[in-house]
């Protein structure tokens, strides 16, 4: 894996999103207004429990339509082209990277919308009598679940992505392949944002943050093992 060139890759990424300025103000229009629609919808908008499922269905429905993009949105030329410039590892290495800042904001766009209307964040207090809370102190704890999650969400979704790319009918094996491989980790995230919601201190949560990271490590080494096989065919 080359350094350099994967930074060059998602140099382009990124040149790429910022032409087609349309297709990341979708993605923020559509958590904004899903949540904005729960908003309205469910009365009980400030429970915690309610908080984390409608958190975490937004995000996993943001970074299916993120993650989508990688490959299914390029065709045969242009996976061609990149497979006579670039090794196999490092052109699935720069799509996770990149969906993953993307889906890390996407995230933080969520969480700051459901703290706005809820008028606290999974049960905090306002943000004015947030230092005076014990639960304040557990915002390192939810960022580093969020960073964790995206991690995990950023790479299973590229390689599914890739393996849809291959298909006539690629948006319904997209959904079709992700949901069942993605459940473990969001069961994990969930509980875990859950717990820090209720108030759990790290050392409460750390053997589901010490799951979750093995989740992503284990998720990462596949498909940069399994990558290389598909992108030959």
């Amino acid at each position: 894996m080359n350094i350099i060139e994967v930074t060059e890759l998602i140099r382009k990424e990124i040149l790429i999103e910022f032409r087609r300025k349309s297709s990341l103000g979708g993605l923020i229009l559509y958590t904004v207004s899903a949540l904005f629609i729960f908003f309205l919808t469910i009365k009980k908008f400030n429970d915690p429990a309610v908080i984390n499922a409608i958190l975490w269905i937004t995000i996993l429905f943001g970074s299916v339509n993120v993650a989508a993009r990688s490959f299914i949105q390029e065709g045969e030329g242009s996976h061609f082209y990149f497979y006579t410039l670039v090794s196999s590892q490092t052109l699935i290495i720069s799509k996770i990277i990149y969906n993953f800042f993307i889906i890390v904001m996407l995230s933080f766009i969520a969480s700051g919308a459901v703290w706005l209307w809820s008028g606290n964040l999974g049960g905090l207090p306002a943000l004015m009598e947030m230092h005076e809370q014990r639960q304040a102190g557990n915002f390192p704890e939810f960022l580093l679940i969020i960073l964790l999650g995206s991690t995990g969400l950023s790479t299973l979704l590229t390689f599914v992505s890739s393996i849809s790319s291959k298909s006539t009918n690629q948006p319904m094996l997209m959904a079709i392949l992700s949901f069942p491989l993605i459940l473990p980790l969001l069961m994990v995230v969930i509980r875990l944002t859950e717990a820090v919601f209720e108030g759990s201190g790290f050392s409460e949560i750390i053997k589901d943050i010490s799951i979750l990271a093995s989740l992503d490590i284990i998720i990462i080494t596949l498909a940069i093992i399994l990558f290389p096989y598909l992108w030959k065919e």
